[in-house]
């Protein structure tokens, strides 16, 4: 006699959910891991007291959510937000760096076109790659309208 099986759409959107959740977790740890790079980077190659001090604020920050996020990405129904709240502190981090950078070398004295001279560019798409392991096309969005 053949066994009753959950239908076919439970277990795929169960498996597209186990997915999503792992792909969140991974964005989370690369998160956690660059932010942590991050602060040590900068606190040895800042320009100013400024800069040190607004970027470790930044990444204190930055940190706690990931660490809260964490936390709370064992409930699945978080999950949505979990993901929107990190894509959303990736978009202020990449726009509060820039600013930060630009008036720590000299502000309105250098021209604008600095801003376009700094890798952020290239770390905005890598940050966009991390939000597209969750398999769920909004956090990528987010990244990408936002950076």
């Amino acid at each position: 006699m053949p066994t009753a099986s959950k239908p076919v759409s439970n277990s795929s959107v169960d498996l597209f959910l186990q997915r999503e959740v792992r792909g969140v977790r991974i964005a989370l740890y690369t998160r956690i891991v660059f932010i942590c790079l991050f602060t040590v980077i900068t606190q040895r190659v800042a320009q100013n007291q400024f800069e040190k001090s607004i970027v470790f604020l930044l990444c204190i920050v930055a940190l706690s959510i990931s660490l809260v996020s964490l936390y709370f990405l064992q409930r699945t129904q978080l999950l949505r937000i979990i993901g929107y709240i990190g894509a959303i502190s990736d978009v202020i981090i990449i726009g509060c760096l820039q600013a930060t950078w630009y008036y720590s070398v000299g502000g309105e004295t250098i021209s604008k076109a600095y801003l376009l001279k700094t890798s952020m560019t290239e770390v905005t798409f890598v940050i966009m790659v991390l939000q597209c392991i969750s398999l769920y096309p909004g956090y990528p969005l987010v990244v990408c309208l936002g950076g």
